[in-house]
């Protein structure tokens, strides 16, 4: 079983970024490093955000997911977005950056 919170491996993150650009049948989704930057803003936000609210941003659709071929496959792309949001999160835990204005 894996870390919920450790990092993506290089093939993991290779997995998400080629379902982003190749599965997900939207013209509005966003390509690997948009959905870095992106899951960044949301660590950094001083109030939760719930998935539902951000998932659809990240597949370019008005549905929580995009249509999959199975279950298996929606948990195993839903798991690898979560985990690269909670490993940045504990990154920011682990490292905390100070902003001055």
């Amino acid at each position: 079983m894996t870390d919920s919170f450790a990092p993506l491996s290089e093939e993991e993150f290779e997995e998400l970024d080629h379902f982003l650009l190749y599965d997900v049948d939207t013209e509005e989704g966003m390509p690997m490093d948009m959905v870095d930057g992106f899951l960044h803003a949301i660590a950094i936000r001083p109030t939760t955000v719930h998935p539902r609210q951000w998932l659809p941003k990240i597949w370019g659709t008005k549905e929580m997911m995009p249509p999959m071929g199975s279950i298996e496959e929606l948990n195993h792309m839903l798991g690898l977005v979560m985990r690269h949001l909670n490993s940045i999160i504990a990154g920011l835990d682990d490292d905390p950056r100070e902003i001055s204005p």
